[in-house]
């Protein structure tokens, strides 16, 4: 059984001197294309966006003129040699889960949490646990 909505959307919020909003919209089951893709990614900027399929991506100006392109193939091959690679020399790869792969997983998981609970969280980066929220302790 499923235990996810099959649509959310997250809205974090980043402070400091200029804050910022990450959006993020989760959509399993839909049937239809965004922005011309079954599923990946789109990154909206004041200057322009990019859009980033499976296997092609584009980026557009804010005029919606297209600045660059590819479209290339998705297989997993040159991923897995290169995480070979990297495990033989102890380089860090591309996109390493440390800088890369656990907080863009984390941002996921605190969306689905705060989904599940039904409210706005505050999350401390530093230490990584929820602000001053007694549902969210353990121990």
């Amino acid at each position: 059984m499923q235990k996810w909505p099959d649509r959310l959307q997250v809205n974090s919020e980043f402070g400091g001197n200029f804050p910022k909003l990450l959006t993020d919209e989760m959509r399993i089951w839909a049937s239809y294309p965004f922005l011309g893709e079954k599923e990946g990614a789109a990154v909206y900027g004041d200057k322009g966006q990019i859009v980033i399929g499976n296997r092609p991506w584009k980026a557009l100006d804010a005029g919606g003129q297209v600045l660059g392109d590819f479209s290339g193939n998705n297989d997993e091959a040159a991923h897995v040699q290169k995480f070979i690679d990297c495990i033989k020399s102890r380089n860090r790869p591309n996109t390493d889960l440390e800088t890369v792969g656990h907080p863009s997983s984390l941002l996921c998981h605190m969306g689905n949490v705060a989904s599940r609970i039904g409210r706005k969280l505050q999350f401390d980066p530093g230490n990584e646990t929820f602000v001053d929220d007694a549902d969210m302790r353990t121990g």
